[in-house]
């Protein structure tokens, strides 16, 4: 009766536990999903051993797994539903905290494994363009391309220049402007890229040459940073962007010194610091390019680099709910957080950042 009984309460837990991952599932929106094929599997191979084994109702002469094994199983796939609710819970906290909107993707090159939230929604991508511009000009242009000295106007100079509008005299090489725009988001610099390229329509192009078909390439700077709810116009979502990062620095795409070159400009960013670099842990290598704009946009998406390991690609994008509000980097910083707990399994108290 006590093996009974110990045994109809594992039922009963697993069938909670499926019940509200199918809410998690009709909620797409709203909750984190599982967050791993493996995961997935885990929890269905759980609840159809819970379901149809002959285990269940306790036949001797037929034992599919052992007790002992079974409770094993159901443990761990009980502690990873809760992890992953938990922290889905963290996110919309974070949301509440910031009066904000959050995505967020995640992969682990290693693993494969995701982690997501809102991942599909769009956001203003804001600078972060800067980084595939340039990665697409890579691709089109030789090293020796790369070397042709470009010449600009006065006129063109925006209020944001720091580099540009230092070398209207003398003009700059194209590598120089591709580091320009995305070292320090010069928006002259990333005008000139674009007008390499052949225009915003180009760009586009070369984004669906890539397999985006998502991200909406529409104005120049300074005009794409302002965001309107109703239109996609320089928009994406974090799963595209993580997505295209992978696909320009992580593939074969570019050659080996092109990736290079790309990486060196999107590494050691002091504009970045209190961004995704704050959130992880300090020894880990971060390549990233951030945005900003009106609703309090704030994104930055990169490459991390943890010690012995293939690297992570994380895109975190957020916006607020006024035009007019302010963005706040500690609130990508709590984000990355809590993506380095899931992915190093810690589990941070409330007084690390006040989420849990």
């Amino acid at each position: 009766m006590k093996k009974f009984l110990i045994v109809l309460t594992a039922t009963l837990i697993i069938f909670t536990v499926n019940t509200a991952q199918a809410a998690t599932f009709r909620e797409r929106d709203t909750a984190l999903q599982f967050q791993s094929a493996f995961e997935f599997r885990l929890i269905n191979f759980v609840v159809v051993h819970a379901v149809t084994s002959r285990k269940i109702f306790y036949n001797p002469n037929r034992r599919l797994m052992p007790l002992k094994k079974f409770l094993i199983v159901l443990t761990a796939t009980l502690i990873i539903f809760t992890v992953n609710t938990a922290q889905a819970a963290t996110f919309r906290e974070l949301e509440k905290k910031y009066d904000a909107k959050i995505g967020v993707y995640v992969l682990d090159t290693s693993t494969r494994r995701e982690i997501f939230y809102h991942a599909d929604k769009r956001f203003a991508y804001c600078s972060t363009h800067k980084v595939l511009s340039v990665a697409a000009l890579l691709k089109l242009k030789t090293l020796d391309e790369l070397n042709e000295r470009k010449f600009f106007s006065e006129e063109e100079i925006l209020s944001y220049a720091p580099i540009t509008k230092n070398h209207v005299a003398d003009g700059m090489t194209l590598a120089e402007i591709c580091e320009a725009a995305v070292r320090v988001s010069d928006n002259t610099a990333a005008n000139l890229i674009l007008r390499e390229l052949g225009g915003v329509e180009n760009f586009k192009a070369s984004l669906r040459e890539i397999g985006d078909n998502v991200t909406e390439p529409a104005r120049l700077e300074p005009e794409m940073n302002i965001f309107s709810p109703d239109s996609i116009d320089d928009t994406s979502t974090p799963r595209q962007l993580a997505k295209d990062l992978e696909i320009y620095l992580l593939r074969d795409l570019l050659s080996d010194d092109k990736k290079f070159l790309l990486a060196t400009w999107m590494s050691d960013n002091a504009v970045t610091d209190e961004l995704i670099r704050a959130g992880v842990p300090k020894d880990w290598r971060v390549l990233d390019k951030s945005g900003s704009g009106n609703y309090g946009t704030r994104n930055d998406i990169a490459v991390v680099y943890p010690p012995n390991r293939k690297p992570i690609i994380i895109a975190i994008m957020t916006r607020r709910n006024k035009p007019d509000a302010k963005f706040d980097n500690a609130l990508i910083a709590d984000a990355a957080k809590i993506v380095t707990a899931r992915l190093t399994r810690k589990i941070f108290c409330q007084k690390e950042f006040g989420t849990l």
